[in-house]
């Protein structure tokens, strides 16, 4: 009897310590939640080994990205005449600012707490914009968009921030409602055809500046929240600023 009371006693502990609220076995979130030497794969949660750390790790024609060997540049002179490289990608120039240029895209807005909940958003009807990339349900992209705000609110002019949700984790306005709580800014889902994370060159907690003439006049990740504190956020909000005064980018941002 003492043997069957003890087996029980030990499922029930099993038992709790895989169903406790809110604790998923072996899923990571960031880099420093993995063993040393690998990365957090943050759509699946899992660590792994990466492929590369630095562009020079990778052939030719290849760059190091969210640690893996993709198609990119490292400079201009590996584009086409009328490319420029930008993000590691080489991107169509042109427009009044000759420079490079943005992805356009109409979205419907997902956020219920959005003064233009339910409605299409076009990127090309708007000032400049800041598009922040990641899931409304993750903590820490929540953290990164809270610091792009305080930012957009140092600038004056209270510019308008877009959150792109990743196409991996695809939401409806109810689940928006819910995990985005507190947060007025637009939400977009990108989807295979809008492609937007290919179009932007874009993952987790990356940040893209558009301007109202179409550029890509900013592209910044992956960053950690308390980046937007330092030098990156003081370049960031520059070249906020100067989006927001009709100016042409002065550099691309790589």
């Amino acid at each position: 009897m003492a043997a069957v009371l003890e087996l029980v006693s030990l499922g029930l502990v099993v038992l709790a310590a895989t169903s406790a609220p809110g604790c998923v076995e072996g899923r990571c979130t960031q880099d420093r939640e993995c063993p040393v030497g690998q990365f957090c794969e943050v759509a699946t949660g899992v660590c792994r080994i990466p492929e590369c750390a630095r562009h020079e790790d990778c052939d030719a024609g290849l760059v190091c990205s969210s640690h893996a060997c993709v198609a990119g540049c490292r400079g201009d002179g590996e584009c086409a005449r009328d490319e420029r490289c930008l993000g590691l990608r080489c991107t169509p120039v042109g427009g009044v600012c000759d420079c490079a240029l943005a992805p356009t895209f109409c979205a419907t807005d997902l956020n219920p707490r959005s003064a233009t909940a339910g409605q299409t958003l076009c990127l090309d009807d708007q000032p400049a914009t800041v598009l922040v990339f990641g899931n409304v349900g993750c903590s820490h992209c929540q953290a990164l968009l809270a610091e792009v705000l305080d930012l957009g609110a140092s600038v004056g002019t209270a510019p308008p921030v877009v959150f792109v949700q990743l196409p991996t984790l695809p939401v409806d306005a109810a689940t928006v409602g819910i995990q985005f709580a507190g947060y007025t800014v637009p939400v977009v889902l990108d989807t295979v055809a809008l492609n937007l994370t290919g179009g932007f060159a874009a993952d987790w907690y990356y940040v893209m500046l558009v301007d109202a003439n179409g550029c890509l006049a900013g592209h910044w990740g992956p960053l950690e929240a308390i980046e937007v504190r330092g030098p990156t956020g003081a370049e960031i909000g520059a070249a906020w600023s100067l989006a927001l005064s009709g100016g042409c980018p002065l550099a691309a941002t790589q």
